[in-house]
C-alpha cells in the first residue's frame, strides 16, 4: 500500500507503507501546514497599505512567487533563546511583529505616535526599510543588507526560494540489488573460491541534508549509491545496504567449494565489547 502526492516540482512522491519510516509522514504533514499557513499570511499576500502621504508607510513591493517558500532558518536560531527568556522585544523581532505605531500606542495608552522622520503612525516595514532616520543605523549594523524585493522579505524578513528537491529519486518500488553490485560480489566470491579465503563483506549507511547513501565494502574496494524513496535517514540507508547484500547473495547461485566459517555480525549500533563477550 502506498500514499502519493505531487510536490512543488510537479513530481509524484510516494510513501511505501511498511517500508518508509514514520518520519516521512511527519515530513509531509509539516510541509503541508507550512505551505498552507504561509499562503494565509495576510502580511505577505494581502498587506494593509495606507495611501495617506502624511503616514509613515513601508515600501510598495509585489508578492513573492506562489511556488516559493520562505527560508526561516535565522528566525528559528534567534527564536529559541528568545522563547526561553523574558525578552519580549527579542521574541517580537523574530516574529517580525511589534515596534509599530499600533502596538506602541496600545502599550503606552496613547493615540498618536510620530516617527523619527516626522510622519504619523510608523509601521514596522517603514521603520525597517523606508525611514531615512533609521537608514544610518541599519547601514552600521548590517552593511551588506540589501533592500527587500517582495512582501515576504519586507514583512517576514525571510528570503523565498523553491523547496529543496528531496528526495533525489522518488520511487514506489522496494529496493533490489543492482546489477553492478551482483557482478562485483560475484567476482569476489570467485576469487575467494580460487584462493579458499574467507569473504568479509561490510555494509553501512549515512545521511546528511536529506540525502542518504548505502555502502558495501569487500576487501579493499567499496561501492555506494544514494537510496531511492522518501525515507532518507541513516537507518534506512543502513537497512538498505544489508537487504541488498542479503538478497544478492542467493542470486549468485550455490558455491559448494566455498568454506563456511561462522563469524559474528557487528554493526555500529552495538557496543563492540558486547559482541566480543558473546
Amino acid at each position: 500500500m502506498t500514499l502519493t502526492k505531487q510536490d512543488a516540482h510537479n513530481r509524484i512522491r510516494t510513501i511505501r507503507l511498511g517500508w518508509d519510516g514514520d518520519n516521512t509522514m511527519r515530513s509531509w504533514i509539516h510541509d503541508h501546514w507550512r505551505t498552507k499557513l504561509y499562503h494565509t499570511e495576510h502580511r505577505v499576500w494581502k498587506p494593509r497599505r495606507r495611501h495617506d502621504p502624511t503616514m509613515a508607510i513601508g515600501l510598495r513591493l509585489p508578492t513573492p512567487p506562489p511556488t516559493q517558500l520562505p527560508a526561516m532558518h535565522s528566525q528559528r536560531q534567534i527564536q529559541a533563546p528568545a522563547q526561553s527568556s523574558t525578552s519580549t522585544p527579542q521574541y517580537q523581532v523574530t516574529m517580525a511583529a511589534g515596534t509599530n505605531a499600533w502596538h506602541s500606542a496600545k502599550r503606552h495608552n496613547t493615540t498618536e505616535l510620530a516617527c523619527f522622520c516626522g510622519r504619523n503612525r510608523p509601521s514596522m516595514p517603514h521603520l525597517l526599510w523606508n525611514c531615512p532616520h533609521t537608514r544610518q543605523a541599519k547601514t552600521r549594523l548590517a552593511p551588506t543588507l540589501r533592500q527587500p524585493t517582495n512582501t515576504c522579505e519586507e514583512r517576514l524578513l525571510a528570503a523565498t526560494s523553491l523547496p529543496d528537491i528531496t528526495p533525489l529519486h522518488p520511487t514506489d518500488n522496494i529496493p533490489h540489488p543492482p546489477a553492478a553490485l551482483l557482478t562485483w560480489i560475484q567476482e569476489g566470491v570467485k576469487q575467494a573460491r580460487e584462493t579458499q579465503a574467507p569473504i568479509i563483506i561490510a555494509t553501512d549507511g549515512g545521511a546528511k541534508h536529506d540525502c542518504a547513501t548505502w555502502a558495501v565494502a569487500m576487501g579493499d574496494a567499496t561501492m555506494a549509491e544514494p537510496i531511492h524513496g522518501e525515507d532518507t535517514t541513516a537507518f534506512a540507508a543502513e537497512l538498505t545496504a544489508i537487504i541488498l547484500v542479503a538478497e544478492g547473495l542467493p542470486q549468485l547461485g550455490p558455491h559448494p567449494n566455498l568454506p563456511i566459517v561462522p563469524a559474528p555480525v557487528v554493526h555500529d549500533k552495538v557496543n563492540p565489547g558486547d559482541v566480543v563477550l558473546t
